[in-house]
């Protein structure tokens, strides 16, 4: 049985305080296509959730520490395994290990469910399939690693949602592309900007004139990479109206938009805008952003989801997020990496 401490290290590993992201993806579509969150199943797919995040993350941080890239990176000396509180061979035995309980269990929902056994599987292959292609060091060097993790997490929904349907939804496709939209932005935009220091990495906004003068003391400027981070968030929210528009054209659904539109809006201006180069702030803007983006979709839905369905699972997400973040890392936003 793990310690207290190496345990610690295995949620650092997995970034479990970002859970919540993986759970409200999967566990809204499952409620899209029919399914009940108050229930046997539903709970179950919640702690699912939590558990294939924190492998799936955990085997991306095992491949960029083997390649040598979280290594050379001094964001990540705090990390366990470049630490070394976690060695690499143990590591690939645990990681691994729980990559196959977690397609064994991903199937047996399948089995025991009553959505679209077919297509919920061809999902779930999807979602492996596209996971492996990020993490197997695709994600370090090519400026289009935002293709395979986009579509890993989108398929990610989709398994969620025919696990309760067996057939697609016009709802469900727009929720679809609205994610799509979401992980675009938190990957290729927020994720690189994180990573910007690092030049051993491909990162597209550099091939997109974004810089930071200088690493003390230095000044962003994001060049056309700004045009790109707004393109993708205007498209974002302008999903996310379409869906309130269509689907759900209610005045808490509509007040619900509004607040979070507003959000996502200021966030990215945050992040975008010209500005004095501090990470640490990026990195709390980043979460924020985040969250204001994924909670539009239970927080606008819940006259479809139900509304003590969305208000649980909003408030689980919080609370977690931010109870994890000061177990880990002794923060209440943003992890020490």
């Amino acid at each position: 049985m793990l310690e207290m401490p190496k345990f610690r290290d295995y949620m650092r590993i997995g970034r479990l305080q970002t859970a919540p992201a993986t759970l409200l993806l999967l566990v809204i579509s499952y409620l899209i296509g029919g399914g009940k969150l108050f229930s046997i199943s539903g709970l179950l797919l919640c702690v699912f959730a939590i558990f294939a995040h924190g492998t799936t993350f955990a085997h991306n941080s095992l491949m960029d520490t083997i390649s040598g890239y979280d290594a050379r990176d001094p964001a990540k000396k705090t990390h366990p395994l470049v630490k070394g509180t976690v060695s690499i061979n143990e590591a690939t035995k645990v990681i691994n290990v729980g990559l196959f309980f977690v397609t064994i269990i991903a199937v047996l929902f399948i089995l025991l469910l009553n959505g679209n056994h077919f297509l919920a599987l061809v999902c779930l292959v999807f979602f492996i399939t596209c996971g492996h292609w990020y993490n197997d060091n695709f994600s370090k060097i090519s400026v289009w690693k935002f293709i395979p993790i986009t579509l890993c997490f989108t398929f990610l929904a989709f398994y969620g949602f025919y696990l309760s349907s067996k057939h697609m939804s016009s709802l469900m496709l727009c929720v679809g592309v609205y994610f799509a939209l979401t992980l675009l932005f938190q990957i290729s935009y927020s994720g690189e900007l994180k990573d910007c220091f690092e030049t051993k990495e491909t990162n597209l906004l550099r091939c997109l004139g974004a810089r930071v003068t200088t690493a003390d003391e230095g000044f962003f400027v994001p060049c056309y990479a700004g045009f790109y981070g707004w393109g993708v968030k205007i498209v974002n929210v302008a999903v996310g109206g379409y869906i309130v528009y269509k689907y759900v054209p209610c005045p808490v659904s509509i007040i619900m938009f509004l607040f979070f539109a507003v959000l996502m809006l200021y966030f990215c201006h945050q992040l975008i805008k010209p500005r004095k180069w501090d990470r640490d702030k990026s990195l709390r803007d980043m979460s924020l952003m985040e969250v204001a983006t994924i909670y539009m979709i239970p927080a606008t839905l819940m006259p479809v989801i139900g509304y003590m369905e969305g208000v649980c699972l909003m408030l689980f997400g919080i609370i977690y997020f931010v109870i994890l973040n000061r177990v880990n890392w002794g923060t209440m936003l943003k992890p020490k990496v």
